[in-house]
């Protein structure tokens, strides 16, 4: 669905005269979700790297399959295996889902 071109461009005019009135970015409802999304998304990646890189401190280098395992793994996931870390043996060990 879009608007006429006359109106779009009327719109996206206030709005520009809007953000310049008050200061601040007009974000849309679409905007605000591809933000939140973008953020969980970069989080993730951050706890992933984080253990990634505290797995490979304690047992040494991550073979490829367990990266990619690491990498595709939720934050919920991601946090039981980072206090597995703590008293494991083998990085088996911390992977291991049961």
């Amino acid at each position: 669905m879009s608007l006429p071109e006359d109106l779009e461009s009327k719109i996206f005019s206030d709005i520009r005269q809007i953000e310049e009135e008050y200061q601040m970015p007009y974000v849309t409802g679409i905007e605000r979700i591809a933000l939140k999304k973008g953020m969980q998304q970069g989080m993730q990646k951050g706890e992933a790297q984080l253990f990634s890189r505290l797995l490979a401190l304690k047992f040494g280098p991550i073979p490829e399959d367990k990266q990619r395992l690491i990498e595709s793994a939720g934050s919920q996931q991601l946090r039981q295996w980072s206090e597995r870390i703590l008293t494991a043996q083998s990085m088996d060990e911390v992977l291991n889902d049961s």
